[in-house]
């Protein structure tokens, strides 16, 4: 099979970033400018944003100060996903399609993939009583990503930290 014909036979994805940051991003995200060939059959169309859950949020592309950007809708995923600055969302686009997958990377470099429960709401939450003789740390992952390490402070109580989102 020659290099043209297996070209031909992937499908026609348009993959781009965003990281959460200026003023307005949690009414419309402006969409890089090199997407407007390929997005402008689009405007103001709906469209649907996909997490990694698999739920979907309606959403509109429109012009925003002469740039495409995820519009309406946009607030309610923003929302839905308590999205922040710093954050990065990876954006996913097969051609002929109206859905965008959307993964969604922490501060921590790590994906975000449990959107229902906060992971903790501030730091005397994240303590549990319990009786120990020495300083210990553990290490927590998800994957091939650290997500957080529990650490005995050798006293009364285990802490854990590194896993909060910042906000």
């Amino acid at each position: 099979m020659t290099q043209n014909s297996k070209k031909s036979l992937l499908p026609d994805v348009t993959r781009f970033f965003k990281p959460m940051f200026g003023e307005g991003y949690s009414e419309y995200l402006y969409l890089p400018p090199q997407m407007g060939k390929t997005l402008k059959h689009m405007v103001d169309q709906e469209s649907h944003l996909q997490d990694a859950t698999g739920k979907t949020w309606p959403i509109t592309i429109s012009y925003v100060n002469g740039v495409l950007a995820f519009h309406k809708g946009w607030d309610e995923f923003f929302l839905q996903h308590d999205l922040s600055i710093g954050e990065i969302l990876v954006f996913e686009h097969m051609k002929g399609s109206s859905c965008f997958s959307v993964k969604i990377y922490g501060t921590h470099a790590c994906e975000i993939l449990d959107f229902d429960e906060e992971i903790c709401e501030t730091d005397e939450d994240v303590g549990e009583d319990i009786s120990s003789q020495s300083e210990t740390s553990e290490v927590i992952s998800q994957g091939e990503c650290s997500v957080g390490t529990i650490e005995n402070d050798g006293v009364i109580r285990y802490r854990l930290t590194e896993l909060k989102r910042t906000s």
